[in-house]
């Protein structure tokens, strides 16, 4: 009982958050910001945070291409 409760308690740890991540491709890809970090991120896995990192210096790096774009 005790295992079955802990794998339903970090299963929605996981689930939530990788949504979240789902959402933010779906913003990147219609060019809008993701939300600021909360302090609620910090207590993800380390992978989780990593990721989130790496979609917003890719949100960054991408409206500076789209400004130097449209600068050219």
């Amino acid at each position: 009982m005790i295992a079955l409760a802990v794998a339903r308690h970090v299963a929605r740890m996981v689930s939530r958050p990788a949504r979240e991540i789902v959402e933010w491709t779906h913003l990147l890809a219609n060019e809008e910001q993701l939300p600021a970090p909360t302090a609620k991120e910090e207590q993800e896995v380390k992978e989780l945070r990593r990721l989130r990192g790496a979609l917003r210096q890719a949100s960054e790096d991408l409206q500076l291409a789209r400004a130097r774009a449209l600068e050219a």
